[in-house]
């Protein structure tokens, strides 16, 4: 189960996201630390330079505002909210690469 949460850092294609999209990540980067936290999990360090970079991107994307509101949501956000929100970012992201998908 860490596994699935840590995995949330490494969400690809950041650069891509429209605003819209840099909202969701900063939720799922809010609730992947909301939730391993409890854990006490740690990032690996050989893993900290590429979760910065994405963070960053992230938030160059939105005001401080903005990007503080998605993290604070997405600690808030439940296990099943989490899944769906990473479905459908899968969803969007295929339909990005010109794959047909379902839905």
């Amino acid at each position: 189960m860490i596994g699935i949460w840590l995995s949330l850092y490494r969400l690809p294609s950041w650069s891509s996201w429209s605003h819209r999209r840099a909202k969701l990540a900063a939720r799922l980067f809010g609730a992947a630390e909301a939730l391993l936290e409890p854990m006490g999990v740690r990032l690996y360090p050989g893993d900290l330079p590429e979760y910065e970079r994405n963070l960053h991107f992230i938030r160059s994307q939105l005001d401080a505002a903005t990007f503080d509101a998605c993290w604070e949501e997405g600690r808030s956000m439940s296990f099943e909210q989490v899944v769906d929100s990473v479905l459908d970012l899968t969803i969007y992201q295929t339909s990005m690469s010109g794959e047909p998908y379902p839905g």
